[in-house]
Order: structure tokens, then C-alpha cells, then sequence
């Protein structure tokens, strides 16, 4: 998995990481001189999970091929990504377990900022880290607006928006693969 770096990161940037590790980190990184012996040094600390934080895009990509399009690159990343916020929950060797992307609406006909991309490490459901993710992805684009929000979800997916408040807006359909039915989802903010 990607390093789950706050967006923007460098390698002097330490307050996010335990005091206590902090010269270990610092003396691997003026040893090697970057970001490689501060990820692998961090990554000797048990796994543990932190709190959601807006982090760079390449910290979205690989879980969101894993999960969702295994093989598939191509359709993990999306040509508007930078023009997104993207989040994440990291685990304590900063790598991202649960990842979701929001994007502003295009022109006003969007009707409201859209998630795409929601994906959670399969050994860490059922844990309700998807549940705060997408909380925290809402209350973020709340902040920077948004009244209402959208997505198209996986049909076997529908009852997990459902139960956190998301409605169903119109026929199923297919995209990317015929095998894949999706549904819109909305919700006022």
C-alpha cells in the first residue's frame, strides 16, 4: 500500500508521528536523506488505526485498485483528480486503509459535489472505518459548501448508504464493464 502522507508532505514534516519516534526517523532520514527511512522506520510501530485527514491523491490509488478494480489501474485513477479531495484513513505505518474522493460540482446542473472512489482494505471491514470516513468526507465538503452530495454505488453496496442516510435517484445501469450495476445515490448535507 501507499505511504498515507498529509497533503502537502515532506520529509521534515514529522508532528503528525509519536514524539518518541521522532529521532529515529530523523536520523534515518539525514542517513538516506528522504522519505524511504521515514516510512520504514514508522512501519516498525504496531499496526494501529488514525483518524481521517485529507491526504495527496497517489495516497488513494492503490487501495482503490485493490478493492475496486483489482488489475485495473486504468480504472482506478481518474483523469480529475487533481481537481479532487481526496481522503483517507491510515493505519501507524502510514499506510492508507480506507480511501474515498469528493469533486465540486461542474456547473451547476451536477447538483452537488460527488464522491467517487470509496474503498476500505478488506482485513479492516466491518469495523466502521467506511462509516467515518464518509462521515468525515461529508462534513468536509459541507465546509466547503456543499448542501447536498452524490454517487453512484455498487448495487450490493446500496443498503451500506442507505442506513447512513442516502436515497436512491433513478434506474439502475452499467458503466466501465457490463458486469458492474451501479445506482445514484443523494444526500442533503
Amino acid at each position: 500500500r501507499p505511504l498515507c502522507l498529509p497533503a502537502p508532505y515532506s520529509p521534515s514534516d514529522l508532528t503528525a508521528m509519536p514524539r518518541r519516534l521522532r529521532p529515529a526517523v530523523l536520523a534515518a532520514a539525514v542517513l538516506t536523506g528522504g522519505a524511504v527511512a521515514v516510512a520504514a522506520v514508522w512501519r516498525l510501530r504496531p499496526r494501529s488505526v488514525r483518524a481521517p485527514q485529507r491526504v495527496a491523491a497517489e495516497a488513494v490509488l492503490a487501495l482503490r485498485e485493490a478493492v475496486l478494480w483489482p488489475g485495473r489501474p486504468d480504472l482506478a485513477r481518474l483523469k480529475d483528480d487533481a481537481n479532487g479531495i481526496h481522503f483517507a484513513i491510515c493505519d501507524s505505518r502510514i499506510e492508507s486503509i480506507a480511501v474515498i474522493s469528493a469533486f465540486p460540482p461542474q456547473d451547476a446542473a451536477a447538483g452537488g459535489w460527488q464522491l467517487r472512489k470509496f474503498a476500505v482494505a478488506s482485513d479492516t471491514q466491518g469495523q466502521g472505518l467506511g462509516t467515518k470516513l464518509l462521515k468525515y468526507s461529508e462534513d468536509a465538503i459541507r465546509a466547503e459548501g456543499a448542501a447536498r452530495v452524490w454517487l453512484d454505488a455498487r448495487v450490493e453496496q446500496q443498503g451500506f448508504y442507505e442506513h447512513r442516510g442516502y436515497v436512491a435517484a433513478g434506474a439502475t445501469f452499467t458503466k466501465n464493464t457490463p458486469d458492474q450495476v451501479y445506482v445514484r445515490m443523494e444526500k442533503a448535507l
